[in-house]
């Protein structure tokens, strides 16, 4: 109702008239009236008013928050900032961290530990997003045929963890991950396979992995699971040792043909999934000191991750295929 209207009402319901009575006289709703009687103050000369509103207004109102949002979408290492320093790139009005914390949640932004992904070059972009055209029809029983395998170095150092602001469905976007290369540091390196029919393996590598090392792992692991499977599938990745003419002569006089696997794509794998949960027990449950405590880390914590969790990973593959044909690579 507009100001007039609102006089009206007040002068009419003085006169003892209802609402609905009013409403009709005004041409408004009964809803309109009773509201403008709800909102009605009169003072000792039966002046009309407005109920102040209480409390300040929101400093972060509307427009400000698509400023905020925009602004963190679209620059990457903002992705990367404090909330404290996040908070100092926005003076117009001053906004402090914790509100600040509110408006990126409510906008669906959290603070997650930034997944490492390989830089992908063009060409490598292309072969991921061609090997995802042609697996985008397999089921997730197709996938539970995988033997996922991966050599992974485990150490007693921090592993460079950074946080970024996002959403959960970015988790892979690129101004979301924490670009890797490769590393000559090591402490320990060793090899686990898993599958969907419950089937792991955790191999302890030596110091120097060679052809030779990684070809007695596939005699003495690889081969048995591929034989006591039906129709398993052998994954590795495209590492030096993994394709070197020994290797390459082992898996042919046994028979094992590894499938196609695009280059730069641990975040396809399961079983990097299952090689950071076996990280993170480690953190969390123990602090080893040298080797041997590393060792024995390590192998609790591959036995700690419960089958169910590993098939979650290998079930989540159909929707990995679909995420790289959306992102073109």
């Amino acid at each position: 109702l507009t100001e007039a209207e609102c006089f009206t009402v007040e002068k009419l319901k003085k006169e003892g008239m209802s609402a609905a009575k009013i409403a009709r006289i005004l041409g408004r709703s009964d809803t309109s009236v009773k509201n403008c009687l709800k909102r009605l103050r009169l003072t000792d000369n039966s002046s009309y008013l407005k109920r102040k509103s209480s409390g300040r207004k929101p400093l972060v109102n509307k427009r400000y928050e698509r400023l905020i949002i925009r602004k963190v979408k679209s620059n990457p290492s903002m992705r990367r900032m404090t909330k404290r320093s996040l908070a100092a790139e926005f003076q117009s009005p001053p906004i402090a961290p914790s509100t600040l914390v509110k408006t990126l949640k409510k906008n669906g932004f959290k603070s997650y530990i930034a997944r490492k992904k390989p830089f992908l070059t063009k060409k490598a972009q292309r072969e991921r997003y061609n090997w995802a055209k042609e697996h985008k029809n397999w089921t997730k029983e197709d996938w539970r045929r995988v033997l996922w395998t991966d050599e992974s170095s485990v150490s007693t150092d921090s592993n460079g963890k950074i946080r970024v602001w996002r959403r959960k469905e970015e988790v892979y976007d690129q101004s979301c991950t924490q670009a890797t290369v490769k590393s000559g540091r090591k402490s320990i390196m060793v090899w686990g396979c898993v599958n969907g029919y419950n089937l792991p393996h955790l191999v302890r590598c030596p110091p120097r992995m060679n052809g030779e090392a990684y070809g007695e792992i596939i005699v003495d692991a690889v081969y048995p699971i591929i034989m006591a499977t039906d129709d398993a599938i052998f994954q590795e990745d495209g590492a030096r040792i993994h394709i070197s003419k020994p290797v390459k002569k082992i898996k042919a006089e046994l028979g094992i043909v590894p499938m196609k696997w695009p280059p730069y794509s641990p975040d396809l794998s399961p079983i990097e999934n299952v090689w950071r949960e076996v990280k993170c027990w480690i953190h969390k449950n123990r602090k080893p000191r040298n080797q041997t405590d590393l060792e024995e880390a390590v192998t609790a914590a591959w036995n700690n991750v419960a089958f169910e969790t590993t098939l979650q990973f290998i079930d989540s593959m159909p929707d990995r295929v679909k995420e790289v044909i959306k992102k073109k690579g």
